[in-house]
């Protein structure tokens, strides 16, 4: 990231009584570019299925299976959510506030080559700040093109439980032709092509969906969906620089990305089971899981009577936390803020705002 340009001006006013207001604006300039440091071990190229995106190309089946097991927390995303309703999964079609510490997790029961006609079973899950809850939805994902294809090994269909009670509409219905579309049970009705856009082993995934839905963030251009997992918790500075030079690599904007808060932790291990995810009874939420954070010196057991009250360590006790009431006040704050800062030409990436703080 480099500031390009700093410029200075100078506006004076003369009030009714005769004195003269002087008031300096300054105004950076902030251009983040690709690097020529930058290498990957992936080439890219244009897929129908995206408008303005690369993908990666032509990894093998081992790379395949390497990259789509075990465990990758959510570093950014692109910010999302369809309905505000009390049993929605927070998760990769919600990632919005009050969602945090987001996780997926891939089988890893067997290593052996990825195989283009087996689906795997996916966990994504979650914790919900405002009921305590850690909503599970499973899924499966498999390849969607044959081996052959020049994208075949970087296109993937996940068909989900589902992250709402309701069905989202996509904006424009996507072309499906010479995608293989075969659900692995009627469990599993909703369907995300996704594929990889950047990938580096043992640091980071970065996956982006084909699918267009009407994002309550972007009313005003289409934002692609992407998300950036990463193999640590907490990343280092260099593997999110990685992070952000792939993502200007396939001809995302950075900027539309938010980060995605990891300061509490799942600490339960999830371990795949074939008869879980062939039961047709399921709930909406873990409410036995554990959950620890920095602002709570004991483990707490999380559930609805338990929702996130504690204050980071750094913060006075004596301060008050107040959460907005729904998805829908973040996001009307957000846009108050942007029309305040829409006035200036710094660019900054806007993050929406999780908590309150009020002295």
């Amino acid at each position: 990231i480099n500031i390009t340009s700093v410029s200075k001006s100078t506006k004076k006013s003369v009030s009714n009584d005769g004195s003269t207001v002087t008031t300096t604006m300054e105004t950076s300039t902030v251009v983040i570019e690709i690097s020529s440091d930058f290498t990957s071990t992936y080439e890219i190229g244009q897929c129908d299925l995206y408008n303005g995106i690369q993908i990666l190309k032509s990894l093998d089946t081992k790379a395949i299976r390497r990259a789509l097991s075990g465990k990758y927390y959510l570093a950014e995303a692109t910010p999302c959510s369809y309905f505000d309703s009390p049993d929605s999964r927070v998760g990769i079609l919600n990632t919005a506030f009050p969602a945090c510490s987001m996780q997926l997790i891939f089988d890893d029961i067997s290593m052996d080559a990825w195989d283009y006609n087996t689906p795997h079973m996916v966990m994504d899950r979650g914790y919900n700040m405002k009921t305590g809850e850690i909503p599970e939805t499973r899924s499966y994902i498999s390849s969607v093109y044959s081996e052959d294809h020049p994208f075949g090994s970087v296109v993937f269909s996940l068909y989900s439980e589902g992250y709402y009670p309701d069905t989202i509409e996509e904006l424009t219905q996507l072309t499906l032709d010479g995608i293989i579309c075969k659900p692995p049970s009627d469990i599993y009705k909703h369907q995300i092509i996704l594929s990889i856009i950047g990938y580096k082993e043992n640091e980071y995934l970065l996956l982006s969906i084909a699918n267009q839905y009407k994002n309550t963030f972007y009313t005003k251009k289409t934002v692609p969906l992407v998300y950036c997992y990463t193999r640590d918790r907490i990343p280092s500075q260099s593997t999110m620089n990685s992070i952000t030079q792939e993502l200007l690599r396939s001809g995302v904007n950075p900027n539309y990305l938010i980060k995605i808060d990891q300061t509490n932790t799942i600490d339960t291990d999830f371990i795949f089971e074939k008869s879980y995810y062939e039961s047709t009874v399921t709930t909406f939420s873990s409410t036995n899981g554990v959950v620890s954070t920095r602002s709570v010196s004991s483990k707490t057991i999380v559930g609805r009577s338990t929702p996130l009250v504690g204050l980071p360590e750094i913060c006075p006790q004596t301060w008050d936390v107040k959460t907005f009431d729904d998805q829908y006040s973040t996001i009307a704050l957000q846009r108050n803020m942007e029309r305040t800062n829409g006035n200036t030409n710094i660019h900054e990436r806007k993050q929406p705002i999780k908590n309150r703080t009020v002295l």
